[in-house]
């Protein structure tokens, strides 16, 4: 059904996966996008412009619930919602791809860890500073020559 690809789903399509995670997987042949959730229709056609075909849901719940073939999901909702949607995705048995924040406590990751660990699965949180105000200030800066020659840079 899916020729070796793995599938997955958007929860949440905003900026974020609009000009990031969307781009990312239609340019990796490995992936496929079937599915989306997002309180808002308009986003969610939005995300059907993307991906062809997209089964579109209101809620991540109803999602989760539906979708029975999923890999893993990507979650690009507000933060206040990372750590409940990276569970729920857990308890289903997919792999989870986080904005971050992850969670902001303690007790919410320990249960993350631990879901995790539990059925094997791998929860990552998105850390690109490739698009960040200061990484880009920095390149401007080396491509005009002020700073003079770079060898190495880091951002802490």
């Amino acid at each position: 059904m899916n020729s070796g690809k793995k599938s997955g789903a958007l929860i949440g399509f905003g900026q974020v996966a609009q000009k990031a995670h969307a781009p990312a997987f239609l340019n990796n042949p490995d992936f496929q996008i079937v599915a989306a959730a997002d309180s808002s229709p308009a986003r969610l056609a939005a995300a059907g412009n993307f991906f062809p075909g997209l089964r579109g849901y209101p809620t991540a719940e109803a999602l989760l619930q539906t979708e029975a073939s999923l890999d893993f999901v990507v979650i690009a909702t507000p933060p206040a919602f990372h750590a409940q949607q990276t569970l729920l995705a857990l308890r289903r048995g997919l792999h989870v791809l986080c904005e971050k924040p992850l969670t902001w406590n303690i007790s919410e990751l320990n249960e993350i860890r631990w879901q995790a660990a539990s059925i094997g699965r791998v929860v990552f949180t998105v850390n690109n500073w490739a698009h960040s105000a200061l990484w880009l200030k920095a390149q401007e800066l080396v491509a005009g020559g002020s700073i003079g020659d770079v060898r190495h840079a880091e951002l802490h």
